[in-house]
């Protein structure tokens, strides 16, 4: 099963709130924490439905690489079904990718510089 990525990075965030000390002198840098945790959250929570797109994206490719292997070994007319499910699939691929290139890019630039 493919899971959003995002919601276990706002899983440990809730666990966070919970180690806060806000007894003495801790009281301000608590406070200061929790402002960090809390931006951090809300953060997240506005990317979580990008999660969903990038899983969406990852099911429909493998359902599409999954399609080309089994028609690799038939006949032309063995291949017809095929090839539209491969159309549909890559139809409703598509918005998807679209939404997650920007992402993917400066993921693939990050990984460039940090080589």
């Amino acid at each position: 099963m493919i899971k959003n990525p995002i919601s276990e990075g706002i899983s440990s965030i809730r666990n966070q709130y919970s180690q806060l000390n806000w007894e003495g002198g801790n009281a301000v840098p608590s406070a200061i924490t929790c402002t960090i945790i809390t931006i951090v959250l809300v953060f997240l929570v506005l990317l979580w439905p990008y999660g969903l797109f990038a899983v969406m994206e990852a099911l429909l490719r493998e359902i599409m690489q999954d399609t080309a292997q089994k028609m690799e070994h038939l006949t032309l007319i063995g291949k017809m079904p095929y090839v539209m499910a491969l159309g549909l699939y890559f139809c409703f691929w598509l918005p998807f990718i679209i939404i997650c290139l920007p992402m993917i890019l400066i993921g693939w630039i990050g990984s460039l510089l940090t080589k």
